[in-house]
């Protein structure tokens, strides 16, 4: 684009007003209006495209994702069955344990007076 603006400006035109009539240089300063015009269209359009295309990556990158299994994952949803392994600790604790049972910590302790 830049190089397109140098190019342009090599281009322009002999304008001394001594060396040629009003009417040329009244189309010369048309037809620099309308190449400015349609230089002008094309980076609108340019800078709408880039801007789309950045909301796409943008919607790519942060937007919300579903986390449904698709049709070729349907055996990882078996990799992570947090409940039934959970399930499954709580019943082998439940049956491995033994309850504790309350035992006297002192079965025969002496007596003595420590009155006297």
């Amino acid at each position: 684009m830049i190089f397109s603006i140098i190019n342009a400006m090599k281009k322009t035109p002999n304008i001394n007003p001594e060396s040629q009539d009003v009417a040329k240089l009244q189309a010369m300063v048309k037809a620099l209006l309308l190449s400015q015009e349609r230089k002008e269209s094309q980076w609108k359009q340019e800078r709408q495209s880039l801007l789309e295309q950045l909301k796409l990556a943008f919607d790519r990158q942060f937007a919300k994702r579903s986390e449904a299994l698709k049709p070729y994952d349907e055996s990882q949803g078996d990799l992570f069955n947090e409940v039934e392994c959970e399930a499954a600790k709580e019943e082998r604790l439940k049956w491995s344990r033994r309850p504790l049972q309350r035992r006297s910590v002192v079965t025969q302790a002496p007596s003595k007076d420590f009155a006297s």
